[in-house]
């Protein structure tokens, strides 16, 4: 079958880091570790979502099994990586939770080597993390492999299950390799997947970014992977460019130079529009400037992009808003607080509310 052909080229080298982690069982205190985290006040996934505690919860209570391999901690392992997966794909927390994703799908497999959901989401977040298609191949392909094999996680019985899991595999493989530049046999995974998963499928149970069968289509057609490199490389160039511009105007607000900081700012958000790093500094300059409505406006702004990207500093903008509008609450600490922003440039009894 050509589908088995294809796949015989994609396999876990026994001397990666990936195979060992899903070799490897994690040691207690790794655990525990973890546990720690989550059970903080002020943990942000776990303020998001409160069932998080509830799996956490699950967890703790496994640790005191005797064996890990024994336990039930694979089933909460997944359950707490899928959770986290969903929230970060859907910006809601930072997306560098899926790197915790990836990791407690990996312990999962490590208990039970024939889990093939766990298989499946951490080919899910190698598609995402460092876009390593190759091991995300891998991944669903053993995902394929231990599909109804009955292990202690089988839920293949259930109707309808089996077959929509291989056409979720199928089409992830399918992207994958348009990702590496193979779209004749990514067309062979993806009309395998488009037989057996409608459209309905891809807009609640696909995680990946494709809602509709006609976007995917498009992707296999028009796929330009010396495009997306050459953009890559736009994109690292122009992230020098900013920070270098953003680090010249820091230097001229610790100078107090706030009116030439304020006029590059200007100028870089002219060229670089919407862009969270710019405008969440620019509006640091705006405090300096002791405008503080301009600077609510622009903490506001950055606060939506970095959400639109999951990342958590939008809370850094938040807590900005916060400090500016109860700033007649507790005037001494306000006046501390823009001078700190300042660099110390501006002295706090020079700070107006």
């Amino acid at each position: 079958m050509k589908l088995d052909n294809i796949l015989t080229e994609f396999d876990f080298d026994k001397n990666s880091e990936h195979y060992i982690k899903i070799s490897t069982i994690p040691k207690k205190g790794e655990i525990e570790a973890l546990v720690f985290l989550f059970n903080l006040p002020d943990f942000h996934p776990s303020m998001v979502d409160p069932n998080i505690k509830d799996i956490v919860f699950g967890i703790d209570t496994e640790l005191n099994e005797p064996e890990i391999k024994d336990s039930m901690l694979d089933t909460y392992f997944y359950a707490l990586g899928a959770q986290l997966f969903e929230l970060s794909i859907a910006r809601k927390i930072d997306s560098k939770n899926i790197h915790t994703s990836k990791q407690l799908f990996e312990w999962s497999i490590a208990i039970d080597s024939k889990y093939y959901q766990a298989y499946n989401r951490l080919g899910d977040c190698h598609m995402v993390i460092r876009e390593n298609y190759k091991t995300a191949i891998s991944c669903f392909k053993y995902s394929l492999e231990f599909l109804g094999s009955g292990g202690k996680n089988d839920i293949s019985m259930f109707a309808g299950v089996e077959d929509t899991l291989k056409g979720d595999n199928y089409l992830k493989i399918g992207l994958a390799l348009i990702y590496l530049n193979r779209k004749d046999d990514a067309k062979i995974f993806i009309l395998k997947a488009k037989e057996i998963l409608d459209e309905d499928y891809l807009r609640v149970g696909f995680n990946l970014k494709y809602s509709t069968w006609t976007e995917i289509m498009e992707l296999l057609e028009n796929y330009d992977s010396g495009q997306v490199v050459r953009e890559k490389e736009d994109d690292e160039k122009n992230k020098k460019i900013i920070l270098d511009k953003i680090q010249e105007a820091v230097e001229l607000k610790r100078v107090g130079n706030f009116d030439d900081a304020n006029s590059l700012y200007l100028d870089l958000n002219n060229k670089y529009t919407n862009n969270p790093i710019i405008i969440y500094s620019w509006a640091k300059i705006l405090v300096c400037m002791q405008e503080y409505d301009k600077a609510v406006e622009k903490f506001t702004i950055a606060s939506k992009l970095f959400q639109n990207i999951g990342n958590s500093q939008y809370y850094q903008s938040d807590e900005h808003i916060e400090t500016i509008q109860n700033r007649f609450e507790d005037s001494e600490n306000f006046k501390s607080w823009v001078s700190r922003i300042s660099g110390g440039s501006v002295e706090p009894n020079n700070v107006n509310l």
